[in-house]
């Protein structure tokens, strides 16, 4: 993605970031505070950021204590794109491993809801693409509509592009699918929010 990010005149910035199941002491922070570094790390060298995950939904959380002035930075993005993405963890989209890591199998109702995206979304919210594979089993295609909806009714600027197949984790697609299609659709939409 990265490579082909490049190929389209973009810079991209590749995070490996630590995982709440890993055992950190951070726990279930321990992901979001690697993202809110990052962003902040690139948002002090690069005019626009934006990012292709799920970072962007709560700025203001300050995830860990500020250890320099860098900190000092609200890691704020301009744009986001959101693949494939799990939007939700309340009922009944529960059963996904992305709940289980962030928390828990007898989590509280408040806690679900502390951690889906979509109680995030306000005005303020950058502009936001979405793609989603019809025939998703990991992450239910509601995530998407339910996103796209959200930033709809907050006026959020939101493209969505379905994809009849392709299931999770597609990537850029295979030549000659319908999950390879998404790719172009999204770098117009970046050329438009640049």
């Amino acid at each position: 993605m990265a490579r082909w990010l490049n190929a389209n005149g973009y810079t991209a910035y590749v995070l490996s970031y630590r995982l709440p199941h890993e055992k950190w002491q951070a726990g279930r922070l321990a992901p979001l505070q690697d993202a809110q570094r990052a962003i902040r790390l690139v948002r002090s060298f690069e005019r626009k950021v934006h990012v292709l995950g799920m970072a962007a939904a709560r700025p203001n959380f300050e995830s860990y204590p500020a250890i320099d002035p860098l900190d000092e930075v609200v890691p704020k993005v301009d744009s986001v794109g959101l693949i494939y993405p799990v939007i939700t963890l309340e009922a009944p989209y529960q059963h996904t491993n992305t709940h289980l890591m962030m928390v828990g199998k007898n989590a509280m109702p408040q806690d679900e809801a502390n951690w889906s995206v979509q109680n995030y979304v306000t005005r303020q919210y950058p502009p936001t693409f979405l793609a989603q594979a019809e025939d998703d089993h990991t992450s239910n295609p509601f995530n998407t509509e339910l996103m796209h909806d959200t930033c709809r009714r907050n006026r959020v600027p939101v493209e969505l592009i379905q994809i009849s197949k392709g299931g999770h984790g597609f990537g850029l697609g295979k030549a000659g699918t319908p999950a390879a299609l998404w790719d172009q659709a999204y770098v117009r939409w970046l050329d438009r929010v640049s």
